[in-house]
């Protein structure tokens, strides 16, 4: 695999070249860890260029519509709609990817070119990323939400378990920003406090059930889970569902105000009548309708399959239920 990368920059008083082998993208350049070498030998790096240039096979008359073909099919950054013809990526590109997935290694497939989607967008979030993303947000936050006891934790750690606001090297709002629940981050900020220390104690002990529940348990498990929060009239429905997804991200979702809409539509989530579907933002906010989205969920083909074995592919396999966030989410939603 032919894999370096030269990029040439010509400026009035000065020239130079980095080379090395990120790609030309804003997870290569501004998330991940990469190894670029600069040189002001920009004229050896040309001759370099030329030198392999010249020994490249003649380019095929149809490789470059095979090309646009293709990518055509595969779906495009901002960058490369000109390119190929193809309009930007968005809410119903990125649904359209989950529901085409029909196998695990057809979802993974699905995740990049969602993750391809967003930061063709310009937002400041990936999917895949090291920081700054669901696969981060998922896995910093479930470290916290599998905790024994709540009470006592930072205010770092209180911020990424409950998505208060993005951190120096994160985007905790992911799957559910909750800055509006100022009664919860009340209780996390004094959970010394006897009545809140209570409280918490009680909110944990249904994570708990989730956390030791075997497979063939859920969704009841996790309905039963999401009654007992609720009844903690502090704890609305998006606050328990993120909670519920971070310590279970293999087998449960957040349902929040930018996701809710894009769940019904993915997993066709419908009123108990069945008279067609409820897309309304307060579709799944009873828990008889999250057992239903559950139940789709774990219905779909690419759910029930077998991880690679590549490390990644595995790290995704136990927060794929949760990564479902990336296709739905609709960011600024008033729903």
């Amino acid at each position: 695999m032919f894999h370096p990368k030269v990029y040439i920059f010509r400026a009035t008083k000065r020239n130079c070249a980095w080379i090395g082998s990120a790609n030309f993208t804003g997870a290569d350049f501004a998330r991940n860890e990469e190894a670029v070498h600069e040189t002001e030998d920009v004229a050896g790096a040309v001759d370099w260029f030329k030198r392999r240039w010249k020994d490249c096979d003649p380019l095929d008359p149809g490789a470059i519509e095979a090309y646009r073909k293709r990518r055509r099919k595969q779906g495009v950054s901002r960058g490369l709609a000109g390119l190929v013809g193809r309009s930007e990526p968005g809410t119903g590109d990125r649904l359209a990817y989950l529901r085409e997935a029909d196998s695990w290694k057809e979802y993974v497939r699905a995740l990049r070119r969602c993750e391809e989607s967003w930061l063709g967008e310009g937002y400041d979030w990936s999917v895949l990323g090291q920081t700054c993303s669901y696969v981060h947000t998922i896995e910093e936050g479930q470290e916290i939400a599998r905790r024994t006891s709540w009470i006592g934790i930072s205010d770092e750690e209180r911020t990424i378990l409950l998505g208060l606001q993005d951190g120096v090297n994160g985007m905790w709002g992911l799957l559910g920003a909750l800055g509006g629940a100022g009664k919860v981050n009340g209780i996390f900020n004094r959970s010394t406090v006897t009545a809140n220390s209570l409280i918490l104690e009680q909110v944990r002990d249904a994570i708990e059930d989730v956390l030791s529940a075997r497979d063939r348990e859920f969704p009841d498990v996790a309905v039963k889970a999401l009654e007992q929060i609720g009844d903690e009239k502090r704890f609305s429905y998006g606050t328990a569902t993120r909670l519920l997804a971070l310590a279970r991200p293999d087998r449960l979702v957040s349902v929040n105000k930018g996701s809710r809409v894009g769940l019904a539509k993915a997993f066709r989530v419908r009123r108990r009548s069945g008279k067609g579907f409820d897309l309304s933002p307060t579709t799944l906010g009873r828990p008889e309708n999250y057992r239903l989205l559950l139940e789709r969920l774990y219905a779909a083909p690419w759910y029930g399959g077998s991880p690679g074995r590549g490390k990644l592919e595995r790290q995704l396999w136990n927060m794929r239920a949760a990564l479902v966030d990336s296709f739905v989410y609709v960011p600024g939603s008033k729903a």
